[in-house]
């Protein structure tokens, strides 16, 4: 995990190391360990790289690195998690290997395979690769888009960053706030992530699955070479007993290789269960965990107020217990969050977030603290195995529109049990009426003429929705955000692309089954996973109590801090949206 920049110039200016110095300084909470710079094409081309080291401490893994027939060279951020087998095929096809880093896995196969060596990668990945023979520069992006990467493209220059803070220091450019972006931002937060873009004027996102080509005259290709619809409609997949296990498994096991310590951040919650009870699993198993570091099994967890509803503290306390699991619970500061406290995590994050990044964050600070240096996470699992409302939400509202009442009953029973407990017979009721309702001798043929609806369909577009537009991609920002600015590594097994692309091809019923939700993790995972993780239903998720920090800070000070800031003006043009008093200190953080 690192952070990247580099400037390609297009005219007869270069670029200096004391300019890549300046425009990448911002981005060094990245890669604490080491900074290097390369010019190419006599200056007209310049790389930097921060690195936070993870695999192979020795100087020989730093970059921009080369390969040593000289023909690319590379600036990476990211891990290849299935970098061991990569670099045991390619020693069979007469490879050498100098280092133990899965950068220079990456050069080999990007020497023996070209592009089509990103199919081979299990992993994420922001890159750029320098191309000596032709001064072509290509930039890569994952599939998902875990890790970012952002870039500007001028007449006389092409430059990009892992962060937008950077663009703050690039000669000759002054920043400026993207209007319409601000606008659709007040009333959904991920909007700029969600269409690969940014609060800013022109500064815009690698587009997650692609690849994009930079000649040394200024032309840019932009080349999608992954797509979850068009590769599950090429591979369809079937259920199988078992496979979700096992691919899930293998997910958390190949995620495990690292030579510095692993944590999870840990809530308590289905998801970061499963990655911790499964890593919990594989010590007791037997199994050989290639390139396994000494410390891989300790959880971080936090406890906000008791009297919070987003305390998530109890839950996790008890899936801890019965785990028998070594770890460290942090406390936060609670309802005494300052005003200065969320100034500053919202000026570093640079960017317009739902919630302050001060509760992530201090998960990540946490781990940091006590010398570990990559977390396993349990991030990206709702997206696709509906553990959220909403998706089972419209999934029902759909059933009962054009599915039969068996089909809608299923999924009621499950959406009920989402909601709090206080709530759910309420909710029982409600939907049951309004299957009821809806079932009406009179609404039989309105109900026939409109059944040509196919339930995967509909559950593939909720799918897709969630992983490509809203929430996840917003998401991915935030915690890379909250992780990268304490120096530390989120890896995520279930945004394995294995178990995507098997799950994107089943039908609901695998999903929201037997009255609850993530039916197929649960059920596979069952002899793994504390009972209490399995019994719940309801979801709190870790975020903070916004509402509750607001209320109690001094109205005086955040009227003077609103009135008398930097985008005070801008606040006040767009307060014809209404928008939140969050979202104000948010915008008001932030600076050009």
């Amino acid at each position: 995990m690192c952070g990247i920049a580099g400037i390609i110039k297009f005219n007869s200016q270069k670029v200096s190391v004391e300019e890549l110095e300046h425009f990448s300084e911002m981005i060094s909470h990245r890669g604490p360990d080491s900074s290097g710079y390369k010019l190419f094409e006599d200056g007209k081309i310049g790389f930097a790289h921060k690195r936070l080291t993870i695999l192979d401490s020795s100087h020989f893994a730093n970059q921009p690195m080369a390969h040593p027939e000289g023909e690319v060279t590379i600036v990476y951020n990211g891990e290849i998690f299935n970098f061991i087998e990569i670099r045991e095929h390619l020693e069979k096809e007469g490879y050498k290997f100098k280092t133990e880093t899965d950068t220079e896995v990456i050069l080999k196969a990007y020497h023996y395979w070209g592009k089509e060596c990103f199919h081979h990668f299990n992993g994420m990945w922001a890159m750029a690769i320098y191309h000596h023979v032709d001064g072509t520069v290509l930039l890569s992006r994952d599939r998902f888009g875990i890790k970012p990467l952002f870039f500007l493209h001028e007449p006389s220059r092409f430059v990009f960053a892992s962060e937008t803070n950077c663009f703050k220091y690039l000669k000759e450019f002054n920043r400026s706030f993207n209007l319409e972006i601000l606008e659709e931002s007040i009333s959904d937060p991920y909007y700029a992530s969600a269409n690969n873009t940014s609060i800013f004027e022109n500064i815009k996102s690698v587009k997650p699955g692609h690849w994009v080509s930079i000649s040394s005259s200024g032309e840019l290709y932009d080349n999608e070479w992954y797509s979850l619809k068009k590769r599950c409609a090429e591979n369809p997949q079937y259920y199988e007993k078992g496979k979700f296990k096992s691919i899930f498994l293998d997910a958390v096991k190949i995620r495990l290789r690292s030579d510095v310590g692993i944590a999870t951040a840990f809530s308590g919650g289905m998801d970061s269960t499963a990655v911790f009870s499964s890593i919990k699993h594989l010590a007791k198993s037997g199994q050989e965990l290639k390139r396994l570091p000494e410390e891989w099994q300790m959880a971080f967890t936090v406890a906000i107020s008791e009297n919070s509803k987003n305390n998530d503290w109890p839950y996790a306390k008890l899936a801890l217990e019965e785990l028998n699991a070594k770890f460290i619970k942090l406390e936060t500061k609670g309802n005494e969050e300052t005003l200065n406290d969320l100034i500053g995590t919202s000026s570093k994050a640079d960017c317009i977030v739902g919630t302050p990044l001060n509760i992530i964050s201090q998960i990540y600070e946490g781990m940091h603290r006590n010398g570990y240096t990559v977390s396993m996470d349990g991030h990206g699992a709702d997206e696709y195995l509906f553990g959220y409302r909403n998706m089972v939400n419209q999934l029902f509202y759909s059933s009962i529109q054009r599915k039969g009442k068996k089909h809608s009953r299923r999924i009621a029973a499950a959406l009920a049990k989402m909601y709090p407990p206080d709530e759910i017979r309420k909710k029982q009721k409600q939907f049951i009426l309004e299957i009821k309702n809806n079932y009406k001798a009179g609404n039989y043929f309105k109900r026939l003429a409109r059944n040509t609806f196919d339930p995967i369909e509909k559950t593939q577009e909720l799918i897709n929705e969630n992983l490509s537009y809203s929430p996840l991609p917003g998401l991915l920002h935030v915690f890379d955000k909250a992780s990268m600015l304490n120096s530390v590594e989120i890896r995520m097994p279930f945004m394995d692309y294995r178990l995507i692309e098997y799950c994107y091809c089943l039908e609901n019923k695998y999903f929201i089954n037997e009255e609850v939700s993530k039916w197929l993790l649960r059920d596979e995972l069952k002899d793994i996973l504390p009972i209490s993780v399995l019994k719940r239903t309801s979801k709190i998720g870790i975020g903070a109590p916004v509402k509750e920090w607001l209320d109690k800070l001094n109205p005086n000070q955040l009227d003077d801090f609103l009135n008398n800031g930097p985008n005070t003006a801008l606040i006040q043009e767009l307060e014809r949206l209404s928008p939140s008093k969050w979202f104000q200190i948010n915008l008001q953080s932030i600076h050009l």
